[in-house]
């Protein structure tokens, strides 16, 4: 064995809470046969995935049994940001899409639409790349509307991005490198893990609805649904907390947003004549259900006409 394999098995052993004890009984049960044969059985049920879809049934009606709606979301694959986090920790960004997260909406503000889109998020995953390296690994979900609009247009693309980058910081207080991002040829780092949405059941109503403003936070949980506050003026008119937008003479804080002379505040914004030529072309498309979610809209705004030229999770 190399002497990277070595090291990467000692990693992977310190990581696990286990007893020497422990560890010697697991090492003489699978010396027999018929422990192995169980084991590979249960592997291959727990991965099959008619069996996987009965036990996130019944572990739905059990929660709801205790006033509890959940959603299981399985994030799509569509395409991998690499950057670090908190100046040396590589990190991956997972941009996801699935059915269950509520549709990008638009409304006509002056002569550019005002874009909401809903995503999710879950905390980071530790991973291994290459090198055999540790690294985080977060998921941004979005509905697959989100995704087809970012493939047609540069702007909704940065939007998109924005949003997973300014999310996944104000939610997990870590600090991001938004300058030097690169875009791995893969579609999805390290394996699809489900998230759960929760909160609290509606007794009229019985079928999981989408994410609302009423997410709990359990120990684990960050679950947030955040609305949009925008105040407008002349310098620097809308603001967003959780959200990225794009408005006309507005100002930016903590959030992405394109606008008519507008300036930046930690975040990447474009100014009018927004052509796709002069668009800067960012490409941007848990071993069980991870309570641990965000929910938030971004927002934009600009002379995006219709469904725009322009814009965020679960191998």
């Amino acid at each position: 064995m190399s002497s990277t394999s070595s090291d990467f098995a000692s990693s992977k052993l310190e990581d696990l809470n286990i007893t020497h004890d422990e560890l010697n009984s697991i090492g003489e049960a699978l010396k027999k046969e018929e422990f192995r044969k169980l084991l590979c059985d249960y592997v291959e049920e727990i991965q099959n995935p008619e069996n996987r879809k009965l036990y996130e049934e019944e572990l739905t009606e059990l929660e709801r049994q205790r006033g509890v709606d959940i959603t299981f979301v399985t994030p799509k694959a569509c395409f991998v940001v690499k950057t670090s986090s908190n100046g040396t920790a590589k990190t991956f960004i997972n941009i996801c899409s699935n059915e269950n997260i509520a549709r990008p909406t638009s409304t006509r503000q002056g002569t550019g639409l005002n874009w909401q889109v809903p995503y999710v998020l879950a905390p980071a995953r530790l991973d291994y790349d290459k090198k055999q390296e540790k690294c985080n690994v977060y998921d941004v979900v979005f509905h697959p509307d989100s995704i087809e609009l970012g493939k047609k247009s540069k702007d909704f693309k940065q939007l998109l991005l924005d949003t997973a980058l300014n999310g996944i910081e104000q939610s997990f207080k870590v600090t991001l490198d938004k300058v030097n991002l690169k875009y791995p040829n893969i579609p999805f780092k390290g394996s699809v893990h489900p998230t759960v949405l929760r909160r609290k059941a509606d007794p009229s109503k019985k079928s999981a609805k989408q994410p609302e403003d009423d997410w709990r936070e359990d120990d684990d949980l960050v679950q947030k649904s955040y609305n949009n506050k925008t105040e407008n003026n002349r310098n620097g008119g809308v603001a967003s907390q959780g959200n990225s937008q794009q408005n006309e003479n507005s100002h930016q804080n903590g959030n992405s947003q394109k606008n008519r002379n507008s300036h930046q505040n930690g975040n990447s914004l474009q100014n009018d004549s927004i052509s796709s030529d002069k668009q800067q072309n960012n490409s941007i498309c848990n071993e069980h259900p991870n309570d641990s979610v965000l929910n938030g809209h971004c927002t934009n705004t600009k002379g995006l006409n219709g469904h725009t030229s322009f814009i965020g999770v679960t191998n």
